[in-house]
């Protein structure tokens, strides 16, 4: 067994995003935003991540209700990430309570993200949850690509002995593809981890290794970041971050390929 892991978040970390969420009170579109930040300006808030192909999502009936092409069509749903706690079932009650949200609002959202990446490999939907309100605030879009050299990364680290893992607060499948498409282990790989579960991640990662690094870029990485050994924070996707989570990072990176002699002088 290695004497040192590195525990990747994904988007934002090996994955440059595109993102578009819809505020369903004023009606307009803002591009860019880091979701897990928006989810944290609310106590009540949490991101639900849909399991739709965005391809067939685009042939629903604009007009549904979401709670209604949910229900009918047998959409799974899981949390992405929530600033407490929040179970699926009570995700579900929360949405089937809403009855401003359709289907164009989801349309929408993707539609905006795919003007602007065409890769669908990585693209996905959701909604905010308002736990207070019962209610959805907001629907949700992401794609993205893969930072160039994210590959060479995991095999220099790898050829130093580093077990190389992936948590992510994306779907299961799409990190499992992420993995595959740069060398980690499907065993290695950690989906649809709150923040929460990425702390508790880098804390059971501690009773095998000497060291545990986390690499993360977003606000839902801080839990992550106070467990590890050593928290990197990489600002190569340019977003503005909480002064928070900079005061947690033990070094701050511009580029993926920098973790590697971060993570040399560690071992």
């Amino acid at each position: 067994m290695s004497s040192t892991a590195v525990v990747f978040d994904s988007a934002g970390t090996l994955l440059h995003m595109y993102r578009a969420a819809k505020n369903l009170i004023n009606g307009t579109i803002c591009y860019d935003i880091v979701t897990t930040n928006l989810a944290s300006t609310n106590p009540n808030y949490g991101i639900v991540i849909l399991h739709i192909d965005p391809d067939t999502l685009m042939q629903i009936d604009e007009s549904y209700l979401i709670h209604k092409f949910i229900d009918e069509y047998n959409i799974a749903i899981d949390i992405g990430c929530s600033s407490r706690p929040v179970s699926v079932e009570e995700a579900r009650l929360i949405i089937n309570f809403d009855s401003r949200a359709i289907v164009s609002d989801l349309h929408e959202v993707l539609q905006a993200v795919l003007g602007r990446c065409d890769n669908r490999r990585y693209m996905g939907v959701g909604v905010m949850i308002d736990t207070a309100h019962n209610c959805i605030p907001y629907t949700l879009s992401t794609g993205g690509s893969l930072f160039p050299g994210v590959a060479d990364v995991v095999r220099q680290l790898e050829d130093m002995g580093v077990d190389v893992y992936i948590a992510s607060g994306d779907k299961q499948e799409d990190v499992e593809l992420i993995a595959r498409s740069i060398g980690v282990k499907k065993e290695h790989t950690f989906g649809l981890s709150t923040p929460q579960r990425k702390g508790e991640i880098v804390v059971d990662l501690k009773v095998s290794y000497d060291k545990v690094v986390m690499v993360g870029d977003a606000i839902n990485d801080i839990m992550a970041f106070k467990q590890a050994d050593f928290a990197v924070l990489t600002v190569q996707q340019r977003n503005v971050r909480p002064e928070k989570l900079n005061n947690e990072a033990d070094a701050i990176i511009d580029h993926i390929s920098k973790i590697v002699p971060l993570v040399g002088d560690l071992i």
